[in-house]
């Protein structure tokens, strides 16, 4: 099972410029989305909306990817509201966290 951890960074991104830019495998691409695969078990997913979705990459490298794309987002958000779904006890849990 995948880690998966998504953030709203900005308002919107502009896709079609991150797309021309990033050197990832594109697995699949429109108009409102991108969804690249990283390494053979990670992907990242890239909504024009403003909203990224990283399954199972770790912390520093989600970290280094926003850092990538900020230029590339209107109204870049500096605090990043970060939702984690733990395991506690055998139930699902989530985790708000700010930074």
């Amino acid at each position: 099972m995948y880690k998966v951890l998504s953030f709203q960074i900005s308002d919107t991104i502009d896709i079609k410029a991150f797309k021309s830019f990033f050197t990832a495998k594109l697995y699949y691409s429109d108009s409102d989305e991108l969804y690249f695969q990283v390494n053979p078990d990670q992907f990242i997913y890239v909504f024009k909306y403003g909203v990224v979705c990283f399954m199972n990459l770790d912390d520093v490298r989600i970290s280094d990817f926003i850092k990538l794309i900020s230029p590339y987002c209107k109204n870049f958000f500096v605090l990043c509201i970060i939702v984690k779904v733990v395991r506690l006890n055998g139930l699902l849990s989530f985790l708000f966290l700010l930074k």
